[in-house]
């Protein structure tokens, strides 16, 4: 009820949709679909990063639609919340200053694709974040969480 109050007092933020969205789909992503679409399609609707400055935005809140999707393995659903993520992140920081965030965002793309029986496009997009990953440590983490496995 809180949460759905701080929505209708801030539309503009992002915070409530994440909440929202992640109490509605854990662990009823498949039933509460519906429902998280509806908050997702608002947020999108009202989110405006010029009336609220927050280090979560459009982009925090696909990634958690899409890896509760996951989760669900809810396939086709998880690879669409990944693409709007990336769709969401600035171009600057996608291409220039955040390249760990586009990587992970990525990740979460080639696991969708793996879960829908596509390894091999799984692993092309898994192989060029990878490749783009700005340490050891930054592959060590990507390895660990695609689903395809690292024969890197």
């Amino acid at each position: 009820m809180l949460l759905k109050e701080s929505g209708i007092a801030a539309p503009f933020a992002i915070e409530p949709a994440i909440l929202m969205a992640s109490l509605a789909g854990n662990p009823n992503f498949k039933d509460n679909e519906p429902k998280i679409n509806e908050i997702v399609n608002k947020a999108e609707e009202n989110f405006d990063a010029d009336k609220y400055i927050s280090s979560a935005s459009l982009v925090s809140l696909h990634f958690r639609v899409g890896t509760m999707a996951l989760v669900a393995k809810r396939c086709d659903p998880a690879l669409e919340a990944f693409k709007k993520a990336q769709k969401w992140q600035p171009i600057i920081g996608k291409y220039f200053t955040d390249k760990d965030t586009r990587n992970l965002l990525e990740i979460g793309e080639a696991n969708a694709m793996h879960c829908q029986g596509k390894p091999r496009e799984a692993w092309e997009i898994f192989n060029s974040a990878w490749q783009r990953a700005s340490s050891e440590e930054a592959k060590k983490m990507l390895c660990a969480q695609y689903f395809g496995g690292c024969a890197h």
